[in-house]
This record gives structure tokens, sequence and C-alpha cells, in this order.
């Protein structure tokens, strides 16, 4: 799976998901669910063949020269790489290089949902995005009063280790006999 072009940064890590494309990594990932597809459009496809020798080799070496022909055929592999293009309700567009598993994946999503309405559809994408974001608000909002809170503890451990060392310092002063002994 390779980004070609379009809306999103090239570097960008880009992943399919089961129902969504996953851009980036870590905590900075965003999705596109692959019912917030507008359009798909396939400009190419080109199928590869892979798997046949190593099958052949196997089957040659278990029952000779006919078990390495049957292995080949029986051992290949068609692997159908989609080069599409795909608008998103939001307006934005990508060009990528998927496996067709995908692109199947993708319209099978759209034809779950042929009866909506694109407004409809954009409304659902718009307050999708917006739970993300008050979502995202509420975790920095904790991450934020979790390292206040990390902070006040921190002093009152600090506070707490003077007090002890002054309240030591103070008996050592006050007996200086018991200093001596040890």
């Amino acid at each position: 799976m390779k980004l070609l072009a379009g809306d999103f940064p090239k570097n960008i890590e880009f992943r399919a998901g089961d129902r969504a494309f996953l851009f980036g990594s870590g905590e900075k990932v965003s999705c596109l669910l692959f019912e917030e597809v507008e359009i798909i459009e396939v400009e190419s496809e080109e199928t590869k063949q892979a798997g046949g020798l190593a099958a052949a080799a196997v089957g040659g070496l278990t029952f000779g020269g006919a078990g390495a022909v049957v292995g080949a055929l029986v051992g290949r592999n068609n692997q159908t790489t989609s080069v599409v293009r795909i608008t998103f309700l939001d307006g934005r567009r990508l060009m990528a290089a998927l496996p067709y598993e995908v692109v199947v994946d993708i319209k099978a999503a759209l034809f779950g949902i042929e009866g909506k309405s694109l407004e409809e559809r954009r409304l659902k994408m718009q307050a999708r995005f917006k739970a993300v974001e008050q979502q995202k608000l509420k975790a920095a909002a904790r991450k934020k009063w979790f390292n206040i809170a990390f902070a006040i503890f921190a002093l009152i451990v600090a506070a707490y280790g003077i007090s002890v060392k002054e309240k030591n310092a103070a008996k050592a002063l006050e007996s200086p006999s018991a200093a001596a002994t040890k």
C-alpha cells in the first residue's frame, strides 16, 4: 500500500484497517472511514504472480518432474494492486496503490450506505470529527491535571523530606553527647 499523491503528506504512515484508512503513527493517528469515501475511481490494475517457484521445488523433491509441474501450477498466487483516486466527503483527495482486497472492502462499505444522501453522510462525518476533537481535548485536560497533581505531590514529598532533615539536625544540636557516642 502506497500513498502516491493528494492532500496528505507523502511521508506520512498510511495503511488500511478493516473499515478505515489510518494516517500517522503513535498518538498522532487519524482515520477516515471507508464509508466517508465520496468517490473512488480505479485508474489502473496490475497483477503479479508469486509463489510458484517454491511450490515447484517442493513438488519436484517429493514427486519428481511431474510433481514440480503440478507444484508450480498449484502454488501460484496472484496479487492485484489497484491505483485508485479517492475523494472523501470533506473534499480531501488521495491517489494510492492499494491491494485489490482493500478496494473491494471500500466498495462494500459504500454499498452498505447506498441509500444515504451525501449531505447526511457529511453531517455524520463532521459529528465524528467533532467527537474525536472533544476526546482529544478531554485527554489533554486529564494529562494537564495529572501533571499538576504530580507536581503538588512532589512538592509535598520534598517539603516533608526537608522537615525530617531539619528535625534530625535539631535533635543532633540538642544532644551533642548523642552525636559524640555515634
